[in-house]
């Protein structure tokens, strides 16, 4: 379902480390000088082989795998991907001196090697878990056997080579020590943990997909947290057979890939068709990002709680028509199943976020003094750009709760029948924003009308989109439904977007249509008299926390800012500095 950051072969990168070795043998002896010297392509292919090339190889895997051997971060793809950019580095610096001067670019070089020992350290520094100065080795071994190369058997001058090593080696130690010193003094005092830590830690979870190191350090700042859960569970009436299971649950799928509760809709959405046979679904709760699961272990408290819900007492067989209240774009729609109030929220097609649960905790307690058993949905079903709902729509969400389930309780309840299905869109999946958990259609039918609640297993969905569903729906004899997101995670981080996520219906919008309509006739044939129950339970698990995802945020925000700032103003100082000591 997730898939880490990957890079490429080590094949595929020891060729463009021998592209990369090439251009800059072409930079440093231009085809002037092969000419009047009579040695072809020899020049340059010499240095790109014994200047570039080689050290490039021999540092990567040979030394570097002594030093950094076991690092996790730190394999031969990796190291050798570091040393692909320390040549690009040097290109860079020599073509820049090139096109500036026209004379061979011995200095321009000499700079670069200085540029190459600062990333190098910085990067070693900060994501190797190795000892000290096995990290320092590691850093400075390739640029200095390629600067000795290139001042004894190339012409760059060897003192001004030797005051690159030595500058460039105590500057950058000097700075990055400082600068990660401070960062890790700073962000105990803020976190009560080591930023440095979880930074590798952040860095396994993306390119290796091991969850453990992060979710270790989410746990330490965790608090623990009350998560309610409503699950309604459907069966034929007369036997027995579960037919669906809807679980709602006001935890929040997060932070991204496979951390924490990210996957947690399509877990418990696998675990509840496998244990009853039924169709299941998992829409977005009432939440926000404070009540991110902190592990995989307390997502399994949190299925413990919803499997214990799954045999309820009480079915009732019968079910109040769908009503809708609608303030501005503020839309509630509410049902009555048998003792159970279940109320959908959204704002669209206003642009909608997280529904943040002050705005329906007034809502939430008049549903309960009715006698009712509350199973509220964020629909989180309407976004185009990065922003959130408008304030009014979100203020009076509350208010249109309390008038729909007003309506459905006026509307009394009667025998009704119950369907459901499921599809997989046409070749989508995590990367277009579909989760493994598809599209699940419910249809009721009260009074001969029939309800839709559809499911799709993504987070938020494209403006729009929403609105041709319900179209597709009207097509098929669905006279009202609603059309809701898991809001799952493991789509995050994926691929680059303007939101860090593809939505529903960036991409294959009439994909999902189609799969939407394919469920919903299937649901339909598959009615029949049902009866239902709503089993509301509390479990205590541990979540980010309102204050520890504040803190977090601050942190990550500020020692960004200053890493950004101070290594601008760190590159200017030593190339001055570089400039001054090679005259």
């Amino acid at each position: 379902m997730a898939r880490g950051l990957t890079f490429p072969s080590g094949r595929r990168i020891a060729v463009y480390i021998a592209l990369a070795s090439l251009y800059g043998g072409f930079i440093w002896s231009p085809g002037e000088a092969w000419l009047e010297g009579g040695m072809g392509l020899a020049a340059p292919m010499a240095f790109a082989a014994l200047a570039l090339l080689l050290p490039s190889l021999a540092s990567s895997i040979v030394i570097e795998g002594a030093l950094l051997g076991g690092d996790a971060l730190f394999h031969r793809r990796r190291r050798m991907a570091l040393s692909l950019v320390s040549i690009l580095v040097w290109d860079l610096g020599m073509s820049v001196g090139r096109l500036i001067s026209g004379a061979p670019p011995a200095v321009p070089f000499i700079l670069s090697t200085m540029f190459v020992i600062f990333i190098r350290t910085i990067s070693i520094l900060a994501i190797s878990s190795k000892g000290l100065w096995a990290k320092v080795l590691a850093a400075m071994d390739q640029p200095a056997i390629s600067a000795i190369i290139a001042s004894s058997l190339f012409g760059a001058s060897a003192g001004g080579s030797s005051a690159a090593l030595m500058i460039g080696a105590a500057l950058s130690m000097a700075y990055s020590s400082s600068v990660l010193v401070y960062i890790e003094r700073a962000g105990r005092a803020a976190l009560g943990s080591s930023p440095i830590l979880a930074f590798r830690a952040l860095l396994s979870n993306w390119l290796n997909l091991d969850r453990a190191p992060l979710e270790a350090f989410m746990e330490s700042l965790g608090v623990a947290s009350e998560v309610w859960t409503s699950a309604i569970v459907f069966r034929g009436k007369g036997d027995g057979e579960p037919l669906g299971v809807m679980v709602v649950s006001n935890f929040h799928p997060g932070p991204f890939l496979n951390v924490g509760s990210s996957a947690l809709p399509y877990a418990i959405q696998k675990i509840v068709e496998d244990l009853t046979g039924a169709v299941a679904c998992v829409p977005h709760g009432i939440s926000g990002h404070d009540l991110n699961l902190s592990s995989s272990a307390q997502n399994r408290v949190l299925i413990e709680s919803v499997l214990d819900s799954l045999d309820p007492d009480g079915f009732h067989g019968t079910s109040s028509p769908q009503f809708e209240a609608a303030r501005g774009s503020a839309s509630c729609k509410c049902q009555i199943l048998g003792d159970c109030a279940l109320v959908t929220m959204t704002t669209a097609p206003e642009e909608m976020e997280d529904i943040p649960p002050s705005a329906v905790a007034r809502a939430l307690e008049a549903i309960e003094s009715m006698g009712l058993k509350p199973a509220l949905i964020d629909a989180h079903n309407c976004m185009d750009s990065a922003g959130v709902a408008g304030l009014g729509a979100v203020g009076s969400l509350g208010d249109c709760a309390l008038e729909a389930a007003s309506m459905a309780i006026r509307g009394g309840r009667h025998g009704f029948k119950f369907g459901a299905a499921k599809a997989q869109p046409i070749g989508m999946g995590p990367m277009d924003g579909i989760g493994p958990g598809g599209v699940v259609v419910f249809v009721l039918e009260v009074l001969s009308r029939r309800f839709a609640y559809v499911v799709v297993d993504g987070n938020n969905m494209k403006r729009g989109l929403r609105e041709g569903i319900l179209e597709a729906l009207r097509e098929v004899g669905i006279c009202s439904g609603e059309v809701m997101t898991t809001d799952t995670h493991i789509v995050n981080g994926l691929t680059p977007s303007r939101l860090g996520y593809p939505v529903v219906g960036d991409v294959g919008g009439d994909r999902i249509i189609e799969a939407v309509r394919d469920a919903a006739l299937r649901a339909q044939s598959n009615l029949r008299e049902a009866e239902v129950a709503c089993e509301r339970r509390r479990a205590v698990v541990k979540t980010l926390g309102r204050c520890a995802l504040e803190s977090l945020v601050r942190s990550i925000w500020g020692f960004s800012r200053l890493v950004s700032y101070s290594a601008a103003l760190f590159a200017m100082a030593l190339m001055l500095v570089g400039l001054w000591a090679i005259q």
